[in-house]
């Protein structure tokens, strides 16, 4: 809950109120959480109980006003940016004749909007609503002057590590969020290297990159050294089986160390942050993830479009997480699938980039 406090401490810091009611309201909930925490309450059934930050702060409008800022200077720089686009786009459509890519120039309008509302009113998360004009900006770029819309599209990869950055400013780097950003680190990667070895396989292992970090996060874990061990052994042994036998899906037996010190110590779960009401079936539904990986890329040698099962666990468990903006934590885990299905089958990587933008769209439409 540390990373609530904080944000609800940003918040308050926005509305015109003295110290003394900031701290009052700040006491109050410390007080609610450590309530909680006595009665054995997840950290999702306590914000369910205590409301969202988001829900706290519209409760406050009713009694406070947003302080009051000078917006002249800002007001003039998004009013001027639609004169400075048009001059952009002719002058590098006449000049360069680059019209193919200087419509890019409009994108600066929003953009404009963004950045000025986000930093300049230091509110809400800029970098992550500016991050989807930048990441097609780079595609575009990246597409029509190097003709690499694939791996290219990984530059959209940056919008949910932005928001997941941003998520997590005023709580600090941890372990959570290194785990949540491997992950994505991992699909880049993996890309990569594939893309430029054609090597998938043992490639896929960049993709576990988040489990290390997942068994770090786990506070007090008196298992988390065995655990760790565990893992890298595992990972070092798949990868000498495999080029031993030369069958990578015998080697796969070489992670049943890692999965039984798991299970003897309850890790195989590390991924998956669920209400303990549900934790029976979102367990089933993480291992039929990794075995369906497991198989149709082993069975089909399609290990760069298995690694979608993987989205499964996470999705369900925001699904079932009360309290939450589900369809804006939902749209980009559903933006990847339909563009990654959609480029990958219907080789339509250059328009399919578009799934990208329900990410801004969704979440505008859920505020």
């Amino acid at each position: 809950m540390h990373d609530y406090l904080a944000q609800l401490k940003a918040m308050l810091n926005r509305f015109a109120m003295s110290e003394t009611e900031k701290k009052d309201i700040m006491d109050d909930y410390h007080q609610m959480i450590a309530d909680g925490k006595d009665k054995g309450l997840s950290d999702a059934e306590i914000t369910a109980r205590i409301g969202t930050v988001e829900a706290v702060e519209e409760g406050l409008k009713a009694t406070y006003k947003f302080k009051e800022t000078s917006r002249k200077n800002s007001h003039k720089i998004v009013a001027v940016m639609p004169f400075i686009a048009v001059t952009l786009f002719f002058l590098g459509g006449f000049v360069f004749d680059a019209w193919h890519v200087s419509w890019m120039a409009f994108l600066l309008i929003p953009l404009s909007a963004v950045l000025v509302e986000g930093i300049g009113r230091r509110r809400g998360f800029p970098l992550t609503a500016a991050s989807p004009f930048l990441a097609v900006s780079v595609f575009m770029i990246v597409g029509f002057t190097l003709d690499a819309w694939h791996p290219g599209w990984l530059v959209f990869l940056a919008i949910p590590m932005a928001g997941i950055i941003e998520g997590h400013r005023h709580g600090g780097v941890t372990f959570g969020v290194l785990a949540g950003l491997s992950l994505f680190v991992g699909v880049v990667a993996f890309f990569l290297i594939g893309y430029t070895t054609n090597t998938y396989v043992p490639t896929w292992l960049v993709l576990l990159l988040p489990i290390p970090f997942g068994i770090l996060e786990k506070q007090g874990d008196k298992h988390k050294a065995i655990v760790l061990l565990s893992f890298f052994v595992s990972a070092g042994l798949y990868l000498v089986l495999g080029y031993v036998v030369t069958s990578w899906l015998i080697a796969l037996v070489a992670f049943a160390p890692f999965l039984l010190v798991g299970l003897m110590t309850g890790h195989v779960t590390i991924l998956i942050d669920f209400d303990g009401r549900h934790a029976t079936w979102l367990k089933g539904v993480f291992v039929l993830s990794v075995v369906l990986f497991i198989l149709v890329g082993a069975l089909f040698s399609a290990f760069v479009v298995a690694w979608l099962f993987l989205l499964t666990a996470p999705m369900l468990s925001i699904l079932i997480q009360p309290g939450r903006r589900t369809l804006t934590e939902l749209s980009p885990f559903l933006a990847l699938l339909i563009f990654f299905l959609c480029g990958y089958f219907l080789d339509a990587w250059a328009i399919a980039w578009l799934a990208f933008l329900l990410i801004p769209v969704i979440a505008i439409l859920e505020e």
